[in-house]
Formats: C-alpha cells, structure tokens, sequence
C-alpha cells in the first residue's frame, strides 16, 4: 500500500513538487523497509512501524536517503532495481545496528496515513478469514482422509 502511495504521489499535477514529495517518501518508504525486519522481531505492528517513521521522519528520511538517491540516478528502471538488489542487505545491516531516537519530532509526517486507513479497513474482518481457512483446511484434510481410507480398502480387496 505504501508503495503504491510513494508512486501515485509522483503524479501530482505539480511536477517539481511531485518529484520532491516522491523522492521524500521513497526515502521514507526505504528506510521502512530496512527497519521493518528489526521491528518484525521486535513484535512491532504495521501501525506502529509506520507511526514511528511518521514521527521520527528526519532520522528516518537521513537513513533511506542515500539508496533512494542511488537508486534514482540513471532513471533505468533495470539498472536502479539491480543498485537496490545489491545494496539494499547492507541497509537492512545497518538497520539492525543502528540506535534510534526515543523522543518524537517536534512535528510528526502524516505521509502513511491514508495506507493505514486503507490498510485497516482491508484486513480489519482478519479473524473470519483465519476462520474460513481453518474451515477450507480441516474440509480439504477429511476429504484426503476419506480418499486414503477409499483407496486402502479398495486396493485391499484386489490384492487379497
């Protein structure tokens, strides 16, 4: 969902705007990710991972800045994603060693917010599609039983 945001930004009808704002976010966005594999372990969730970038954002836009200016020099699609294949593990190095701040900025970044709104609405009934799985599985398990004990007793009969 971010994602999707950082890219739909870079088409704002104001061009040099749009490219900032972009280019901000993408360094946000990286960072993100970078950290996000430090906070998974951590047991943060996506609500608090993005308020803590959206609240710590001039750490955070420093952090992801230099692979998103990287990755946006030569504007070949095929050559930036290869620069952030190969230097992406070495943020995500780094990530896990760096020391974040405590406090907040004195003014937050609310650049995430509509992914969270869209984010929370979408995966807000989690819990009847854990059930529904759960139901498709224990569904999918009895049939595979039945189909064994069907077989064992078929081939039983032609063999003895």
């Amino acid at each position: 969902m971010v994602f999707f945001q950082c890219t739909l930004v870079g088409y704002l009808p104001l061009p040099f705007v749009a490219k900032k704002l972009s280019f901000a976010m993408v360094s946000l966005l990286y960072a993100l990710y970078a950290f996000e594999y430090k906070w998974m372990n951590q047991g943060y969730s996506i609500n608090v991972r993005l308020a803590k970038v959206e609240n710590q954002w001039p750490y955070f836009m420093g952090f992801g800045l230099p692979l998103a200016y990287l990755t946006s020099l030569s504007g070949n699609y095929f050559i930036d994603g290869s620069l952030f294949a190969v230097l992406f593990p070495l943020t995500i190095i780094s990530a896990h060693q760096a020391q974040t701040l405590q406090q907040n900025f004195v003014f937050p970044l609310r650049l995430f917010g509509l992914s969270m709104v869209l984010s929370n609405h979408l995966f807000q009934g989690h819990e009847f599609i854990i059930k529904v799985g759960k139901f498709i599985f224990s569904l999918i398990l009895s049939i595979a039983t039945t189909t064994t004990f069907i077989v064992k007793n078929t081939v039983g009969r032609f063999l003895t």
